[in-house]
């Protein structure tokens, strides 16, 4: 029999992607092949809460965006008294405006006070009450194997940006499914730390475990893989959101913005800076232009066209950037 595990970080991009999506999380509450660990229902519980606040904090910025950028035109010359007159017309819609948005922000402070609130955490409570879940509870012995692991610079590899996490969650997780697991398993998830060593850890699970073990990064093809009836639409429709969030999160290796701050980032460039990081990097339709496509697309050569997208990086890092990443210059 096969089953499935599905890694922490697949959860909790439930709360980023689109409403419609949740549709494949509400296929794993109802899925009876599931296994699930403590360390991981402990992981998600500790992060919803953060994946909230990133999305109210994005919400508010565009709100202040909005507001600011519609009242505070700024005089110009002999236009100056009547710009201002505008302005101050302007300004009694700023309340209804703010407004607007209120009803959206309550609700997500409404999911952080009470997570009774929270619909994504009531779906992933649905699957631990599973009566056929499999649930894998923290074990001592099997700790102190993932830290043995992680000194020993085995993989999985718990490592953020580049540096030895403190942590050994990924090893914690790999070492309790290792422990305890005798069926063939689809694991899903989007850490390279799993991806790029699939050849390792598989035969690494065949070893231990006598079973077969299949790294894959969508959930929803997880599920038909279990044979979970699962639309050709859902699987387009993740595989769009997580794309989308993969370009982000190169965007973010690049150059250590805080992803929520993003169009208030983008606004501090030049409009040519903006549009070559948006081709560059896919946000405008989720495909990533290589320098030689941009460069036909401005009329310019691959050299100008690189040295916009590096000046564009370097003020997003210098400006925006808590990480002091280094940006590789394209060969």
């Amino acid at each position: 029999m096969i089953k499935l595990f599905v890694d922490t970080n697949k959860y909790l991009d439930f709360y980023r992607y689109k409403e419609e999506n949740k549709e494949i999380l509400d296929k794993l509450s109802l899925s009876n092949n599931i296994i699930i660990t403590e360390q991981v229902i402990r992981e998600f519980k500790r992060n919803r809460v953060t994946e909230l606040n990133n999305l109210l904090d994005k919400i508010i910025t565009k709100e202040k965006q909005f507001t600011n950028n519609m009242c505070n035109i700024e005089p110009m010359g002999i236009f100056s008294e009547k710009i201002t007159e505008i302005n101050k017309k302007n300004s009694k819609y700023v309340d209804q405006i703010k407004n607007s948005f209120k009803p959206i922000e309550d609700e997500i402070r409404n999911m952080i006070d009470d997570d009774q609130n929270d619909i994504v955490l009531d779906t992933f409570n649905k699957i631990i009450s599973n009566d056929s879940t499999i649930f894998i509870e923290d074990d001592e012995e099997v700790y102190n194997l993932a830290i043995k692991r992680n000194n020993l610079g085995g993989v999985p590899r718990s490592e953020k940006s580049g540096f030895k996490s403190l942590t050994v969650c990924d090893e914690y997780i790999w070492e309790s499914l290792l422990s305890t697991s005798d069926y063939d398993l689809v694991f899903v998830t989007k850490d390279s730390t799993y991806l790029d060593n699939k050849n390792i850890l598989s035969e690494e699970y065949k070893k231990k475990t006598g079973c077969n073990v299949f790294f894959i990064k969508y959930v929803s093809e997880a599920l038909k893989i279990i044979g979970e009836k699962i639309s050709k639409e859902a699987i387009e429709k993740e595989q769009q959101e997580q794309n989308a969030l993969e370009l982000l999160d190169d965007l973010r290796r690049a150059t250590g913005i805080n992803l929520d701050r993003l169009d208030e980032i983008l606004l501090s460039l030049t409009e040519g800076e903006e549009q070559v990081i948006k081709l560059r990097f896919g946000l405008i339709d989720g495909i990533r232009r290589t320098l030689e496509e941009v460069s036909l697309i401005f009329g310019i050569s691959r050299e100008e066209a690189r040295k916009i997208e590096a000046k564009a990086l370097r003020k997003m890092r210098n400006n925006y950037g808590y990480d002091n990443l280094k940006i590789e210059k394209e060969e």
